[in-house]
């Protein structure tokens, strides 16, 4: 693993952004109300800006407006109903597992909208512990809401200063999981190399560029600022994303009988080459990722063009000793290879020359492609929902268990006077987030975050001696 690429492709990416700006935007009404005393107060603005944080995923900014405005109505309402119903225990019982159900069937309408539902279980969850009466329980709602708004114009004014920071960022993850594709073709060039695993790390790849390559199309098609204006900046953008996806289509169907061309070629070495040569393209790809994402220019690497020539001579030689009738179809599948990889390196010498965004370049866009080809439209329809209360529907046997679940779960802090029995409300909606319940594996990584976390808390809570 090269750690500086690595170092690199982090600083300027999308998730060191987001942290900073989730974190900022959760920490700063803590802080400002604790310096004058009100901490309580400054706990309860940041929870509202922590909900609508969560909603606040990439996408087009009119999409990311919405959400944040629906989760903050949606977390206030439910701060309202929380507090009203949470000093009444029989009441609470049937109205948390609904809460539940219903919050966590709306993932039917997409991430956005699950990530809403989270939010509003966050805030039902960590509300329980309060017992407001009266004008209180409108007073933490209009905090919950305050907190709410300060994110949401938070993140708008920095998308204001900065509106394509977030479409170059995902550009460059997208180009990147480019090569990283290629690097996944580049395992079937290893000899005595397992062909079904090749396959399965390559579509698994190959799904990571695909669902990348939908958030550019969301991103550029559904904002009016890359759409509507023609900016050499939005110009640029656009002919990155399709002369990335060629390039991603071009990789896909140059596809060979790997297993026969090493019985082929096996003792001359030129698969390994070949193998070189293509990581080589990967690594271009690499650089001209983190270029996008940092806003800097990249360089082309210019001996790659002497190793297609290199390749070229050899695959000549090769062919003057061993042509035959019985390896015929492998030299044509060699030649098919090499010109993949020059029509690949030539592609990204384009984009190498894109990082410039040089006026010149932007104008030989002749026009818009038809945003039909590359983005879907979902609406709200409540057909969905009802089609969707079924056995036969993972959300709704995921909604099941998670209303099921957190109905045990708040039973057990009934029935057991623990202390702080929302931790295992709270524990049971992070755990059964549905994003982590497809498959074993990321069920364990969130159980072993969890404890981690719980066991760093509980660290800290020990070692930090502070009584206010």
């Amino acid at each position: 693993m090269d750690y500086v690429k690595e170092y690199r492709s982090f600083i300027s990416s999308h998730y060191l952004n987001e942290g900073v700006r989730v974190t900022t935007g959760i920490l700063t009404p803590s802080l400002v109300m604790g310096h004058f005393g009100q901490i309580e107060t400054g706990i309860t603005l940041s929870l509202g800006a922590l909900a609508v944080s969560i909603s606040d995923n990439p996408g087009p900014i009119h999409h990311r407006r919405n959400g944040m405005m629906v989760a903050a109505a949606i977390t206030s309402v439910i701060a309202l109903i929380s507090g009203a119903t949470a000093s009444v225990d029989w009441l609470f019982f049937f109205l948390l597992p609904a809460f539940c159900f219903f919050f966590s069937m709306i993932g039917v309408y997409g991430t956005r909208a699950t990530a809403i539902g989270i939010a509003a279980l966050l805030v039902l969850v960590l509300q329980t512990q309060h017992h407001y009466q009266g004008r209180a329980i409108i007073l933490n709602a209009v905090y919950l809401l305050a907190g709410s708004a300060w994110y949401l114009l938070l993140s708008l004014g920095l998308y204001t200063i900065r509106p394509y920071k977030l479409i170059q960022q995902a550009l460059g993850e997208y180009v990147m999981s480019s090569g990283a594709y290629l690097r996944a073709k580049a395992r079937f060039y290893l000899p005595a190399s397992n062909e079904d695993e090749n396959f399965q790390d390559l579509l698994h790849t190959q799904i990571n560029v695909q669902e990348k390559q939908n958030l550019i199309a969301e991103l550029l098609f559904k904002t009016r600022g890359v759409v509507k204006e023609s900016t050499n900046t939005s110009r640029i953008l656009m002919m990155i994303f399709l002369d990335v996806s060629d390039l991603f289509e071009r990789a896909m169907t140059a596809h060979q009988n790997y297993q026969k061309l090493h019985e082929y070629f096996k003792n001359s070495g030129i698969m390994g080459d070949y193998r070189e040569l293509i990581l080589a393209l990967a690594n271009e790809l690499d650089e001209v990722g983190i270029a996008l994402k940092s806003g800097r220019k990249s360089d082309v690497n210019k001996s790659i063009d002497g190793l297609i020539i290199q390749r070229r001579e050899q695959l000549q030689q090769l062919r003057l000793r061993e042509l035959g009738p019985q390896n015929i179809d492998g030299f044509i599948s060699l030649r098919h290879i090499l010109d993949s990889i020059e029509d690949i390196a030539a592609r990204i010498r384009i984009l190498h020359q894109y990082t410039t965004y040089d006026e010149k370049i932007s104008r030989r866009q002749d026009e818009a492609p038809d945003p039909e080809n590359f983005v879907s439209h979902q609406h709200i329809d409540p057909k969905l929902f009802i089609d969707n209360l079924s056995f036969r529907s993972n959300i709704f046997r995921h909604s099941i268990r998670i209303a099921l679940a957190a109905l045990c779960a708040y039973t057990v802090g009934l029935f057991f006077p623990l202390g702080h029995s929302y931790w295992i409300l709270l524990t049971v909606i992070v755990i059964l987030k549905p994003a982590y319940s497809l498959t074993r594996k990321r069920n364990f990584e969130r159980l072993g975050g969890t404890v981690i976390g719980a066991a760093l808390g509980a660290a800290s809570l020990f070692l930090v001696k502070d009584n206010t």
